[in-house]
């Protein structure tokens, strides 16, 4: 492999969902790394607020990953983070008899989040297949998943093939307000109806890639996830409804279709990463996503910098998201004799603003700096979503979130 081609492999990102193709080869070191990450979301606006709290989420978040070579053709990786977030969230949104769009806000809350995987690889000459396995714990929630996946290196190693499953299994058992079990069902009825449900997910993705030419790859893929059991929110709930108040069909199966992009340049020392997903789901959801990424290097010509491989990396992206609505969103109208679901549990709804029409543009501009082993990593990211992004302008989702993610961490190389 080239010079210019690995550097296109080392600043090369794969499109979500696909396994990396530029190498099918034991990694030659081990390597630890910890990332910290700090997520706000921006208030939920004072006008269209009623009850609860306006601050949302803050969430703080430790990452841990480490990865060993092990014998002359395997590797070993552990990777485990720790979340934990306060603030509230939107229970509902509806119109009021004016007909304004406004959004109930949850009580504020505390929660925590503990995550552990692990996977090992084996590597042949131009092949690679790996098995991973983990699980997630939070106050109201576990989760499982194992899956297998897998490359192979055909066509003089200018193609590669990748393909896996993975099965997923999660544990709801909402908090509840109530000891009482009557009590629980007359005023929690989304909670209660989720209590000990359960959620299975398979997912299966094909993935190729191509290398053009030196300094040009090209990737495609596609996958299929199918999930069932209890899809609903129980937290999106109204007091005055009998019934939950968020009713979603119990499953639901999404295709996607990622294309990439790779080009290096070498007048710049830089590659440009392009990357187009779209998706379609049984719930009527259509999304597209488009994003773009420079990937500047910088390796200044001095003589203690070149003596303690000193580089930096800059990147800076750019992301646009659309989507249509669930066939089943909808806002309801308080204003109407009888606003409220108090019997009708056959048909679906639901207010969720992440259901609906809307649109989303995030920049995000990263900064790595490496010297000998260590590599000290910088992000920052803004992202914005708004209906007026999206397919339908016309409409209002104030329980919609926009936010400041900042992210730095360290990574060692030995």
């Amino acid at each position: 492999m080239s010079n210019t081609l690995k550097k296109l492999a080392t600043s090369a990102l794969a499109v979500p969902g696909m396994m990396p193709f530029v190498q099918a080869q034991q990694p030659a070191e081990s390597e630890a790394a910890y990332r910290f990450t700090f997520y706000s979301e921006d208030d939920s606006p004072a006008s269209r607020t009623d009850g609860g709290a306006q601050e949302r989420y803050q969430i703080q978040v430790h990452q841990f990953y480490l990865l060993m070579p092990y014998g002359s053709n395997m590797s070993l990786d552990v990777e485990g983070s720790f979340e934990s977030m306060s603030g509230a969230s939107p229970a509902y949104t509806y119109l009021d008899e004016e007909g304004v769009t406004r959004v109930y806000m949850s009580g504020a809350s505390i929660e925590q989040r503990f995550d552990l995987y692990a996977q090992g690889r084996y590597y042949w000459s131009q092949a690679e297949a790996g098995i991973k396995g983990g699980f997630s714990i939070e106050r109201d929630y576990r989760a499982v998943s194992t899956g297998i996946d897998g490359s192979l290196q055909i066509n003089d190693q200018m193609t590669t093939l990748s393909g896996g499953i993975s099965v997923g299994y999660d544990v709801i058992n909402p908090t509840q307000d109530f000891s009482d079990t009557e009590l629980q069902q007359a005023n929690t009825p989304g909670r209660f109806a989720a209590k000990d449900q359960s959620i299975w997910q398979v997912s299966v993705y094909q993935g190729v890639g191509q290398i053009v030419d030196m300094n040009t790859v090209v990737q495609a893929g596609i996958s299929v996830t199918h999930r069932s059991g209890y899809l609903s929110d129980p937290y999106r709930e109204y007091s005055g409804a009998v019934v939950p108040y968020d009713i979603r069909p119990d499953n639901r199966t999404v295709f996607t279709l990622n294309t990439g992009l790779r080009r290096f340049m070498p007048n710049f020392n830089a590659a440009l990463h392009a990357d187009v997903r779209f998706l379609v789901d049984t719930w009527d959801i259509f999304s597209s996503t488009v994003e773009l990424g420079w990937y500047q290097n910088f390796a200044p010509d001095i003589g203690w910098m070149v003596n303690n491989g000193v580089a930096f990396q800059v990147v800076p992206k750019v992301r646009y998201y659309q989507q249509t609505e669930a066939y089943f969103y909808e806002i309801p109208d308080h204003g109407e004799a009888d606003p409220f679901y108090t019997a009708d549990t056959t048909r679906y709804y639901s207010s969720d603003p992440r259901l609906s029409n809307y649109g989303a543009l995030s920049g995000k501009l990263s900064l790595k700096t490496t010297f000998r082993s260590f590599a000290w990593n910088l992000t920052g990211e803004r992202y914005v979503a708004n209906p007026a992004y999206g397919f339908n302008a016309s409409e209002e989702t104030p329980g919609l979130p926009s936010f400041w993610r900042i992210s730095t961490g360290l990574d060692y190389r030995f």
